[in-house]
């Protein structure tokens, strides 16, 4: 139980590569912007933000995953 957590966080203290923080970056931009058209949806058609809707899951989905990544560094 105790080498778990050992690695775990391990894990969270590890660097992230570079393209995969400029995905997470890209998605939360993705999250951002679509929380504002779900925010001012009564002056918008639904279709918009309908899609806008799917914006905010796929930012916040992207942004989880890239924060996963991490550089493995030689034993």
């Amino acid at each position: 139980m105790k080498k778990t957590i050992i690695i775990l966080i391990d894990r969270l203290k590890a660097p992230t590569p570079k393209f995969w923080v400029k995905t997470r970056n890209y998605m939360l931009a993705i999250g951002g912007m679509s929380s504002i058209i779900v925010m001012s949806g009564p002056f918008l058609p639904l279709v918009i933000v309908k899609i806008a809707s799917y914006g905010i899951t796929t930012g916040a989905v992207g942004t989880a995953l890239s924060q996963l990544a991490k550089i493995k560094e030689n034993d």
